[in-house]
């Protein structure tokens, strides 16, 4: 009984160092996705529709995504491995094709780095569900967010500082982030894998997705409503996604220092001082009576940004807003699969929020992209705000709906 126990707690210390190096270890080629909008209007001269493209790949993947469960095998070796191979082929194409400056490959290498870095997410979870309990993992997400913000932060600012001496240094920084998030695969192979648990629920819909994740959001009323906020709040958010690079390069005129200090340093400023009042709050409300705050904080952003045109100022001050509502987003979006879930398998929940992310992706980039040159960046993101706005009025209004039902 002893050696059984301590061989628990090892394993669930393995599970919680591999979930703080995975994020950490992600954040150079994250960081470097990032700027990739910035990019490639700044040095490769993309067109907005290239740009519309680029920015609705992530969230059009994770509809495909979903389908690297059909990797799942009814034996217990199947969640580590598809972990495992979603790491590998996530970061290959940017290590293959770093030195390129067809803005196409990059596109191509971009989407697959989505959609593999999103296929892994629910074998992923279900894996940590397993070997980390409740509240211990709810203090390993938060402290590898905030950990994996400063190192964002790190190398950004060194990405920012490099660029702007000499934008050559591409394809070295393309080449040394895809290594860095190839390292993971050590931190994975030194988990065991979860053995005595039965997989013949996940697997025997593994192949129907898109049907699972219908019936959840007919059969489960909160789910459904999380999913309505996140669907307005996320689509504003890509609606005004095409217009701004296009706003940071043509009206602010901001070089690489100033971007990646605004995005990288106070971004990660809101996240760090706002990540355990989120984390107090998660533990103690509603996980639906957090989407109005976060919500708040991403209508505050595109305002913000809008006088930055008077003053650089309200630049930083729109960043830091933005950390502090993205650290809430992050932290309720991750965690939402295994909030819902309880004790069930947490995968189609996980599918669910890919689908509907992907949903989104397919509609607001290009609605974004069409209202920019049309109207104009500034025009774009007064609607995007806007569209923020609505989605407050609605949580706050689930809000109530929360109250009545306790």
């Amino acid at each position: 009984m002893i050696d059984l126990t301590s061989s628990k707690e090892n394993d669930c210390k393995r599970t919680k160092r591999a979930v703080f190096f995975l994020h950490i270890l992600s954040e150079p080629i994250v960081a470097f996705y990032s700027l990739l909008p910035f990019i490639l209007i700044h040095d490769l001269s993309a067109t907005p529709i290239q740009l519309a493209i680029f920015i609705s790949l992530r969230p059009i993947f994770s509809v495909i995504a979903p389908y690297w469960s059909a990797f799942y095998s009814r034996n217990t070796n199947g969640l580590l491995i598809n972990v495992k191979l979603a790491c590998v082929f996530a970061y290959l194409p940017f290590l293959l094709f770093s030195h390129t400056k067809n803005v196409w490959l990059i596109m191509a290498s971009a989407a697959l780095f989505q959609l593999f870095h999103k296929a892994g997410v629910p074998a992923w979870l279900e894996i940590v569900k397993h070997r980390i309990s409740q509240k211990s993992r709810e203090n390993a997400f938060s402290l590898s967010f905030v950990m994996g913000f400063i190192c964002s932060a790190v190398f950004g600012m060194s990405f920012g500082y490099l660029l702007d001496k000499d934008a050559h240094y591409l394809s070295f920084l393309i080449m040394i982030s895809a290594l860095i998030g190839l390292s993971c695969l050590v931190f994975l192979h030194r988990i065991p894998e979860v053995v005595g648990m039965d997989l013949n629920s996940v697997c025997k819909d593994r192949k129907k997705p898109l049907k699972m994740s219908i019936t959840l959001l007919k059969d489960r009323p909160d789910v459904r409503r999380f999913q309505i906020v996140f669907m307005i709040g996320g689509g504003a958010l890509m609606l005004m996604a095409p217009s701004l690079s296009i706003y940071y390069v043509e009206v602010l005129e901001l070089n690489y220092i100033d971007i990646t200090l605004a995005r990288f340093v106070f971004m990660a400023l809101g996240v760090m001082v706002s990540m355990y009042p989120w984390k107090r709050l998660f533990q103690r409300l509603h996980i639906n009576e957090l989407l109005g705050p976060v919500l708040i904080g991403f209508t505050i952003f595109p305002c913000l940004l809008l006088f930055a045109k008077v003053h650089l100022l309200f630049l930083y001050v729109a960043f830091f807003m933005y950390g502090i509502a993205q650290a809430g987003s992050r932290l309720v979006w991750s965690l939402s699969p295994l909030s819902f879930s309880k004790n069930h398998s947490s995968i189609h929940f996980s599918q669910a929020n890919l689908f509907l992310a992907g949903v989104r992706g397919a509609v607001f980039p290009f609605l974004g992209s069409v209202l920019c040159k049309s109207y104009g960046a500034s025009l774009t993101l007064t609607v995007g705000a806007f569209v923020c706005l609505l989605g407050v009025f609605y949580a706050y209004q689930d809000v109530k709906h929360i109250i009545v039902s306790k």
